[in-house]
């Protein structure tokens, strides 16, 4: 393993640590790792995928109601065709969903979006299977939530950061320029 992704991994350990502590901004947390690892931008780019405690408590409800219709989801898809690949995709998706690992949320979508052209294809080529109407609409509601859920869940658990660009002296008196990153609650 490179040095680079074990930093990030102590960046990320430290990250957590922070927000269980409680009480700090994903801003605060960012300038304290920055002077403690002097990386800016891994330090932010850890940041990114990692909700604050603030987000956590203000999005959690639908964090929660994002893993019932994945596991309802999974319940459904495992009792129509059981096999060990639909219980291992939807056992890793409800893993990175109940931990918030916001970067597995991308996933939900991928699969949720196959699993829609699977039912829009079959709708088409096989109207008469389409019989149970109360049954398909239920199963298309909960993969059409499992689509958007977790795309609007990303962007309000972990908005992106603002990065501007600011200039400054180094030690030997030369004007340089930094990425200076904003995290915004």
């Amino acid at each position: 393993m490179s040095q680079r992704n074990t930093l990030k991994k102590e960046i990320s350990k430290d990250a957590r640590q922070l927000f269980k502590q409680g009480g700090k901004t994903k801003q605060e947390v960012y300038e304290f790792l920055v002077g403690k690892y002097k990386y800016a931008k891994d330090v932010a780019d850890v940041l990114k995928y990692i909700p604050s405690t603030q987000a956590m408590a203000k999005y959690g409800k639908w964090n929660t109601i994002l893993l019932s219709l994945l596991i309802l989801t999974a319940i459904i898809f495992f009792l129509v065709s059981p096999s060990i690949a639909t219980l291992l995709w939807y056992g890793f998706l409800i893993y990175g969903v109940a931990t918030m690992r916001i970067k597995y949320y991308v996933w939900v979508t991928v699969l949720s979006s196959c699993s829609l052209l699977a039912f829009i294809v079959l709708t088409i080529f096989y109207p008469s299977e389409m019989q149970y109407w109360t049954r398909t609409i239920f199963a298309l509601f909960l993969v059409v939530s499992c689509c958007f859920l977790p795309v609007w869940l990303e962007k309000k658990l972990c908005p992106k950061p603002n990065e501007r660009k600011e200039k400054y002296k180094n030690t030997e008196g030369e004007e340089r320029m930094r990425i200076v990153y904003e995290f915004r609650e």
